[in-house]
């Protein structure tokens, strides 16, 4: 399995171990990790654009402390992992206001970073198949998560799903995935394309920014898609 591992860590020492850590872990295992690490929780939050599967954050940071870089965390994104990590134990409260799924208590030893690692993505798994759709061609049988698909578009009478790393195309209409998707946070921005509001970084004018590509609103459609974005954001969807 593939996922996306942010790390928040000013201290060099804790990061390269946490790295490292990391890497001991998918030599053991199947699993293949995208590592991005982070030494200021600011800088983090400022260029965050709801790409991670899991993020590990330290409580004591520069400029944001962490428990602040997980609530602006939450006003983006609901549902990725959160994991502190950190040495003031008593923050383990906290953590409830901000929906912490666990917590690394340093220093950090492997054996124990392993026992939690395996439940953390346990949890992921559980998050993707919760909303996991199967996509079918003549030569094709895949079945993804709903949360992997950047946007979907109308090609002749084909949809083509839009993926980090591929896209899919099958004989379907719009229509069909815009009413099995409604209540997952995909909306229209026009006619012949239904956007995943996960991967909105930017809207400007008539147009957005969609995991780094623009689109374009009509007319009808943006009043009712800026409306669902901004429940998104907000947490009241």
């Amino acid at each position: 399995m593939s996922y996306k591992i942010a790390i928040i860590e000013d201290n060099i020492s804790a990061l390269n171990s946490a790295v490292e850590m990391l890497k001991h872990y998918q030599m053991e295992t199947d699993n293949d990790f995208s590592i991005d690490t982070h030494n200021d929780g600011l800088e983090f939050i400022n260029s965050f654009n709801l790409q991670y599967d899991i993020i590990f954050l330290d409580i004591e940071l520069p400029h944001m402390n962490g428990m602040d870089v997980a609530r602006s965390i939450r006003k983006k994104d609901k549902d990725v992992i959160i994991v502190f990590v950190t040495n003031l134990a008593q923050f383990a409260v906290d953590g409830y206001e901000v929906n912490a799924f666990d917590f690394v208590i340093k220093p950090v030893k492997y054996a124990n970073f392993r026992m939690k690692l395996h439940r953390i993505l346990n949890e992921v798994e559980h998050k993707k198949q919760n909303h996991a759709i199967l996509l079918q061609t003549r030569t094709l049988s895949r079945k993804i998560s709903t949360s992997d698909i950047i946007y979907i578009t109308v090609r002749n009478h084909n949809i083509i799903f839009h993926l980090s790393n591929e896209d899919i195309e099958l004989r379907s209409s719009l229509a069909e995935w815009d009413e099995k998707l409604k209540d997952l946070h995909f909306i229209k921005c026009n006619s012949y394309t239904l956007v995943n509001l996960k991967y909105v970084s930017k809207i400007e004018g008539e147009t957005l920014i969609v995991h780094d590509e623009v689109l374009h609103f009509s007319r009808s459609k943006r009043s009712l898609f800026l409306k669902a974005f901004a429940q998104y954001i907000g947490g009241t969807k």
